[in-house]
């Protein structure tokens, strides 16, 4: 009796706060207090939905608001906030889609796919945007169903990395990202579509599409694993040029090149890699002197990776590596023994 009167306390809480952000997409709340009305309907809908006690009516409206938090960049207000703002009205939304995925993942995928396959043709790129983004947002904890429509459902995704917008790019390289990281063999009849469209948007895309973009073909090498093999010279061969950038604006690219060569060395292995690999050791030992804290931390695990598809053979670079960064030699010496 107790729970269903806890249940209940939180749901009518729920729909208040519905209520109340309803009404605020028309009258004026602040950023801030809609971050922090959307972060209690977050907390409010995974008690609810954990106790059973969501109404399909309620989850709907739930739903529809958060998707309204991606579509309307003047609710949103993320253009002008930080890139780590927590109470971002749009990224708050995607925390309660989350949630609801997570908890309630056959009841989420539904109407987030009509969502998505209304949205991602309109002429709005804000519209294909938030298409885009409902997908990777529910891509873990919907990941089944999504399995069951993935024609569908990678459809979306591949015509948002083809779209004009680069927001909507970029949106598109991460909810592939997100969906290919939960995959493994299932992937291996598509990937020559997945690269081909991914390889294309890496060499005509600015520098921080390139940077998704190369975060998106990692999620394929992990999961297609030594399927990936067809495919691992040419993502290897261009990478040797984003490795050796210098000029701070490349740096994050520089980084995400480190550690996508690193993720492409697990998926095909030491016979793949050992003879090939001087240039990269090269790159990333001197990527280290260049005071990035993102390419030292995506450095350290390409350097990981190495030591554990090389094993003993490993030994040969450790003296460089760890030479002036001695810090690194415990996890080394853990990998190797490992």
């Amino acid at each position: 009796m107790l729970k269903k009167q806890v249940d209940f306390s939180r749901v009518e809480f729920l729909e208040k706060l519905v209520l109340v952000l309803e009404k605020g997409t028309r009258e004026l709340i602040n950023h801030e207090e809609r971050g922090k009305l959307l972060q209690a309907m977050d907390g409010c809908s995974y008690e609810a939905a954990a106790g059973g006690s969501l109404s399909n009516t309620l989850l709907l409206r739930v739903l529809n608001l958060s998707f309204t938090f991606f579509v309307d960049p003047l609710l949103a207000e993320s253009s002008d906030q930080e890139d780590d703002d927590d109470l971002a009205p749009d990224r708050a939304a995607a925390e309660v889609i989350d949630t609801l995925a997570m908890n309630l993942p056959k009841y989420v995928f539904p109407p987030v796919l009509e969502f998505a396959s209304v949205y991602y043709q309109n002429t709005n790129p804000k519209c294909r945007e938030a298409s885009a983004t409902a997908l990777g947002v529910i891509s873990e904890g919907c990941f089944d169903m999504m399995k069951e429509k993935l024609e569908p459902v990678l459809n979306i995704v591949l015509v948002a990395i083809e779209d004009s917008s680069e927001e909507v790019k970029e949106k598109s390289h991460y909810a592939l990202a997100a969906f290919c990281e939960n995959m493994g063999e299932e992937i291996v009849p598509l990937l020559d579509h997945l690269m081909q469209k991914l390889m294309a948007a890496l060499k005509s895309s600015p520098r921080n599409l390139q940077e998704t973009c190369m975060s998106a073909i990692g999620s394929v090498a992990a999961a297609a694993e030594q399927a990936f093999n067809p495919y691992a010279e040419s993502v290897l061969e261009l990478m040797k040029f984003y490795m050796v950038l210098t000029k701070d604006e490349d740096l994050r690219a520089r980084a995400r090149s480190t550690e996508l060569v690193g993720i492409v060395a697990m998926s095909v292995g030491r016979k793949g890699m050992e003879a090939i690999l001087p240039p990269f050791i090269d790159a990333a030992i001197s990527g280290f002197e260049l005071d990035f804290s993102e390419l030292r931390e995506y450095t350290h695990g390409f350097f990981s990776n190495i030591a554990e598809i090389l094993d003993d053979a490993f030994a040969q670079y450790l003296p460089r590596v760890i030479a002036g960064h001695y810090e690194l030699a415990p996890m080394f010496a853990l990998t190797m023994i490992g």
